[in-house]
């Protein structure tokens, strides 16, 4: 999201909102994801606001849960094979430690731009990062794990 252009009515706008952020602040009951959802620090007020019984797995554990139902006759072998290569040689180093809820395009843009560099083909990338993460997050999807919490606005 870019800035809002600088003109009067606008600063007087953000000026308003940081008066009331300054308010929450005082009061105690400041929500730094309603502010900014997509903030530096989004990813440490998602994981706060998961109840302790709710457990939101990394990208590692979905798959190594998600990959053992990947057989014969649910998909092909040979498909099989490719998502375990795709991730074990592309994706699980790179977001394996994020949790499957707060995976973004643009870490898929990331991990792009990653595979890119280590000159890998436009095809490969692509095979990489388009179809096997899809897969997967469609089946965590399905298996309803939490979605990314959002503010109400």
């Amino acid at each position: 999201m870019t800035a809002p252009s600088d003109t009067l009515q606008n600063r007087r706008l953000v000026e308003k909102q940081a008066a009331l952020i300054g308010a929450e602040i005082r009061a105690h009951v400041f929500d730094y994801l309603k502010w900014f959802p997509n903030g530096n620090r989004a990813t440490d007020f998602l994981r706060s606001k998961v109840a302790p019984s709710q457990h939101i797995p990394a990208v590692r554990e979905f798959y190594e849960h998600w990959i053992k139902s990947r057989v014969s006759p649910t998909v092909r072998q040979s498909l099989a094979r490719d998502y375990r290569n795709h991730f074990r040689n592309y994706i699980l180093d790179c977001l394996g430690d994020l949790p499957v809820s707060a995976l973004t395009i643009a870490h898929l843009e990331d991990l792009r731009s990653r595979l890119r560099g280590r000159g890998l083909s436009e095809k490969t990338i692509r095979n990489a990062i388009d179809g096997s993460p899809r897969a997967m997050m469609r089946d965590a999807l399905q298996a309803e794990i939490p979605k990314r919490f959002r503010s109400p606005s």
